[in-house]
């Protein structure tokens, strides 16, 4: 975590926490959809020195760094037909109905989630929101792929869908040098 001095130099104030994705945390049983919006609120307006989020979304007076890239696969129940096949294409899913984020949040990231294009379906605010919504009403949706879900659902790879970037985000007119320095040490760092 890093920490910068608060503006009478004696209270340090977290500026940046891990590189998770705010929707995928499952280990946690409520997390906020909308912690990455924040993040990134913060770090533009400011608040916060770094954020580590993922992309995509609005990068006005941001500077972001891509740390990696994490294939995304399509969360469906393990006894949906799909859940057998070895990869999917966004077309074979056109005719579902798609978890949503909360109204307010960021239109790219929603496009991104929603694999390019408007999708109905119920809107999730946390991890457990969403993994219920596929389980109790077989709504899908995108994770990226490699984390740990229940047995009753599976992640099947989609073969023509961008990776999702972690990065890293700072105001692009903050000038610290301690700030510059983090940010290209976290660059350098994923790259090895």
């Amino acid at each position: 975590m890093v920490h910068r001095a608060s503006s009478d130099g004696h209270q340090p104030r977290p500026a940046a926490r891990a590189a998770r994705a705010p929707c995928w945390r499952a280990r946690r049983g409520r997390v906020d959809c909308q912690a990455s919006r924040r993040k990134r609120a913060r770090a533009r307006r400011r608040r916060s020195d770094v954020a580590l989020t993922r992309a995509p979304f609005d990068e006005t007076a941001l500077t972001v760094r891509a740390l990696r890239a994490d294939p995304v696969g399509v969360v469906l129940r393990a006894d949906d037909p799909l859940a057998r096949r070895d990869g999917l294409r966004l077309a074979e899913l056109r005719d579902r109905r798609w978890f949503q984020f909360p109204r307010g949040t960021d239109p790219l990231w929603q496009s991104y989630w929603n694999g390019g294009g408007p999708r109905e379906g119920p809107v999730v605010r946390a991890v457990q929101e969403l993994l219920q919504a596929v389980l109790w009403n077989g709504t899908v949706g995108l994770a990226p792929l490699g984390h740990d879900l229940p047995a009753e659902l599976a992640v099947v790879p989609l073969t023509d869908m961008a990776p999702s970037r972690v990065v890293a985000v700072c105001n692009e007119a903050d000038t610290n040098p301690l700030i510059r320095s983090f940010m290209e040490t976290a660059t350098a760092a994923y790259r090895h």
